[in-house]
C-alpha cells in the first residue's frame, strides 16, 4: 500500500498534465421534431390529468396549488417526469404526500418554464439556458454535429440538466410537455455547500479546508468539481488525520484542486452531445468549447472521452493518477455542478513510482 505523505517536488510543479475527462451519460437523438397533433381542447392540466402515466407529477401539482396555474392561457413548457421515473428515484405518491408543501411547490416549479419550447425550437447547441417560471437557468442540451459526434443520427434526443428527455413535444392548447427520465434536482445554494453537507465527501472538504480552497466554491462560479469520494482517498491509505496533520502549501493544494475547474459548467451528457474536436491547446467538447486549467501557466486540463480520468505526465512515460470513474455526476448549484469521483487524480509524489 503506498505511503501516505505528500511531498511535492518541483518537477512536478512543471509536469503538463492532460487529464482524460470520461463521463459516463451516452444517449442519443435526431436533428429533426416529429410533429405532435394537438388533442383538440385539452389543456396542459387536462393532458396531466387524462394520463395515468403522469398521475404522481399531477396530484403534486394539485396539492401545492400550481394546477391552476396550468389551465391559463400561457404559453407554458412543462419537463414532466412520469411516474416510472419518479418511482425509480424512489419517489412514491405517499412520499409526495410527505413533502413539506413549500419545498415541493419550489421543486415542481422548477419544472415549469414559459413560453412554448418545442424541440424544433431549441438550438442545436449545448446548455443553451432557458429560464423557469421563478428566472432559474436550465440547460438544455441537443447534440451538435461534426465529425467526431459520438450520437446516433435519426433519433431525436434532447438532455435538460443532463437528465434525458423520453417522449417530445406532447402538446395541449397552451403548451408542450417534455417528458423527462428523472426528476430534475434543485440546485443548492453552492457547490461548497453541497459538499460539506454530503458526508461521501467528508475527506475532499478537509483537504480542501486545509489549504484554505473551500471557501472559493462559494463564489458566484459558475465551477465544475470533479470530487473523490472517501473511498478514493481510503485506498491510498489518506486518512482525515494526515490531511490535517500537514502545514499548507501551494503544492500540496494542488493535489486536491486538479479537479476544479473555473468558468466552466457541463454535464456528463455534455461530452457526447458535444462531438470531441482536437485543436490547438487541447481538446474541444465543441467547436469553441475548451475544457483547460492553469497551474503555474504549465498545466492543462482537456476532455477527450468520458466515463474516466487521468492524469499524465508530459510524454506519458508514467501515470500520476487514478482512472477515475464519474460515478456520481450531475449535481447541480446555484454556482456550478460537482461531478464525484472513485479515485484521485492525482497522487502524492511519494505514491508515484518514477521511470
Amino acid at each position: 500500500m503506498p505511503s501516505t505523505k505528500f511531498p511535492i517536488n518541483s518537477a512536478m510543479r512543471r509536469t503538463y498534465l492532460i487529464v482524460l475527462v470520461l463521463l459516463a451519460g451516452a444517449c442519443s437523438k435526431s436533428q429533426t421534431s416529429t410533429p405532435v397533433p394537438v388533442i383538440e381542447g385539452q389543456t396542459l392540466l387536462q393532458r396531466l390529468k387524462n394520463n395515468y402515466d403522469f398521475s404522481e407529477f399531477y396530484n403534486a401539482l394539485q396539492r401545492v396549488h400550481l394546477d391552476t396555474l396550468l389551465e391559463g392561457p400561457g404559453p407554458f413548457t412543462l419537463l414532466v417526469p412520469d411516474n416510472t421515473a419518479l418511482q425509480a428515484q424512489g419517489i412514491t405518491q405517499d412520499s409526495l404526500n410527505r413533502i413539506d408543501t413549500g419545498q415541493l411547490r419550489k421543486l415542481l416549479a422548477y419544472h415549469i418554464l414559459e413560453n412554448n419550447i418545442t424541440y424544433a425550437s431549441i438550438p442545436q447547441t449545448i446548455d443553451y439556458i432557458y429560464r423557469n417560471i421563478e428566472g432559474l437557468p436550465l440547460y438544455f442540451s441537443v447534440p451538435v454535429p461534426g465529425n467526431t459526434q459520438t450520437q446516433p443520427t435519426g433519433i431525436q434526443f434532447l438532455h435538460v440538466n443532463g437528465v434525458k428527455a423520453t417522449s417530445l413535444d406532447l402538446v395541449a392548447t397552451n403548451g408542450v410537455i417534455q417528458v423527462l427520465s428523472s426528476p430534475l434536482s434543485y440546485p443548492v445554494p453552492s457547490i461548497k455547500e453541497f459538499l460539506v453537507n454530503n458526508p461521501n465527501y467528508s475527506m475532499y472538504v478537509s483537504a480542501l479546508q486545509q489549504y484554505g480552497e473551500l471557501n472559493q466554491l462559494d463564489s458566484a462560479g459558475p465551477w465544475v468539481v470533479f470530487a473523490p469520494d472517501n473511498n478514493a482517498f481510503a485506498n491510498w491509505n489518506i486518512t482525515m488525520d494526515t490531511i490535517t496533520a500537514e502545514t499548507p502549501q501551494t503544492n500540496y493544494s494542488w493535489l486536491w484542486t486538479a479537479g476544479v475547474m473555473p468558468h466552466e459548467l457541463f454535464f456528463a451528457s455534455d461530452i457526447l452531445d458535444g462531438p470531441v474536436e482536437i485543436g490547438a491547446g487541447g481538446y474541444y467538447l465543441t467547436a469553441n468549447y475548451v475544457i483547460q486549467f492553469g497551474y503555474y501557466g504549465q498545466a492543462g486540463l482537456s476532455c477527450y472521452r468520458p466515463n474516466y480520468i487521468q492524469v499524465y505526465s508530459q510524454g506519458g512515460v508514467y501515470s500520476l493518477g487514478d482512472y477515475c470513474n464519474d460515478v456520481d455526476p450531475d449535481h447541480i448549484a446555484m454556482n456550478g455542478v460537482v461531478h464525484g469521483l472513485d479515485g484521485l487524480p492525482v497522487y502524492p509524489d511519494s505514491t508515484i513510482v518514477q521511470p
